[in-house]
């Protein structure tokens, strides 16, 4: 039931009653805070303008990784945590590594990095990817300037399907209906609205 915020002076939660705020002072690798997200764990990820912080509130401890550890850039812009351990990060300039952690604590937690810059199965043509969302069929979609790549957590295959890429590239937000179809929000100065039906057709509304 917390509620937190990020801003350009570190992150704050709110419980209901009273405020706790946390900076570099704290334990937070840095005080320009992008998002936040929680894992399924109900631990917290920040991506900062100066690498990733995990903070664990049964222990009050942080983890913060950089470049140092594994990550593409430290000027991560967005971050993701999902059900099969993975932390995902897209940077400004590098692509988007992701991390994911061990389910021992012998083991270590194991880096990949993303990006149009690579080869193989770790191509992906998206960049500045803004917005992860999981599908009701389990799948992960990532949105960026060059519209939605899908990401299959148990083969480990990314798709980019020409009847699932949308007409326009510039996604501001996207959802799953209940049936699985999907909705975009698109454009800047003509706003347009895309639903991809189960046909795999596209829906304009504008």
């Amino acid at each position: 039931g917390d509620i937190w915020f990020g801003a350009r002076g570190g992150a704050s939660v709110w419980n209901g009653s009273t405020w706790q705020s946390f900076t570099e002072q704290d334990g937070l690798i840095n005080d320009e805070v992008f998002k936040i997200a929680e894992a399924p764990d109900q631990s917290i990820w920040f991506a900062t303008a100066g690498g990733v912080s995990h903070f664990i509130p049964s222990s009050n401890s942080w983890i913060n990784y950089t470049t140092q550890e594994g990550l593409a850039d430290n000027f991560v812009t967005y971050i993701a945590a999902t059900e099969d351990r993975s932390v995902w990060l897209p940077t400004a300039a590098e692509g988007m590594t992701r991390l994911i952690l061990p389910a021992s604590e012998n083991e270590q937690p194991k880096w990949i990095t993303y990006s149009n810059d690579t080869e193989g199965a770790n191509y992906v043509p998206v960049d500045y990817i803004d917005r992860i969302v999981v599908a009701p069929d389990g799948t992960y979609w990532f949105a960026g300037l060059e519209g939605l790549m899908q990401f299959d957590p148990k083969s480990e295959i990314w798709s980019l399907d020409e009847n699932t890429s949308v007409p326009s590239s510039y996604i501001n937000s996207f959802t799953f209906g209940p049936d699985g179809s999907i909705w975009v929000a698109s454009g800047v100065e003509s706003p347009v609205i895309y639903h991809l039906n189960n046909q795999k057709i596209w829906e304009i509304y504008d």
